[in-house]
């Protein structure tokens, strides 16, 4: 069955629509507050933000040991690798990343570690709070998307 390139164009313009909408609705906001409350166990909550979804995590913060930047390499660029950065709490569990998805900006990434850091080693700091931007599945579901609707929309047009 041949499609025709109007039909074509319609649903390339309506999968862009879906790549814009999905990256705005899955985005989230990640903050990281830390506390050390007098009366009470002192503790972390990780609070993942969207606006279809809220996640939050607590550990202790004698949990946390410390934390580290976790690196993924993409292979998959044509112009060769690509290493993208996440910020990871070192625990007594195991690591807790902070983020679902990766970033290319290792200079915020380290500024966030040193700051985690420096909350831990000065006691008597009462309260730590960072604010993250999580794009995460977003991004990849948005070029997914994105991708096959602007390919159909160029099959179209040059079908005219």
């Amino acid at each position: 069955m041949r499609t025709t390139p109007l039909l074509r164009f319609l649903l390339g313009g309506m999968l862009v629509f879906i790549g814009i909408v999905s990256f705005v609705l899955l985005n989230s906001t990640v903050t990281l507050t830390c506390i050390r409350p007098s009366n009470m166990p002192h503790q972390c909550e990780i609070v993942s933000t969207g606006k279809l979804r809220t996640y939050k995590q607590q550990i202790r913060l004698d949990e946390i040991t410390g934390a580290s930047i976790e690196k993924s390499t993409d292979w998959l660029r044509k112009r060769g690798s690509r290493t993208n950065y996440r910020v990871v709490l070192d625990t007594k569990g195991g690591p807790v990343p902070l983020t679902e998805g990766f970033s290319s900006n290792l200079r915020q990434r380290q500024r966030t570690v040193d700051q985690i850091a420096a909350f831990l080693r000065n006691r008597t700091k009462p309260t730590l709070e960072i604010k993250e931007s999580d794009a995460g599945i977003a991004v990849i579901v948005a070029i997914v998307f994105g991708a096959i609707g602007v390919t159909l929309i160029r099959s179209s047009l040059r079908s005219w």
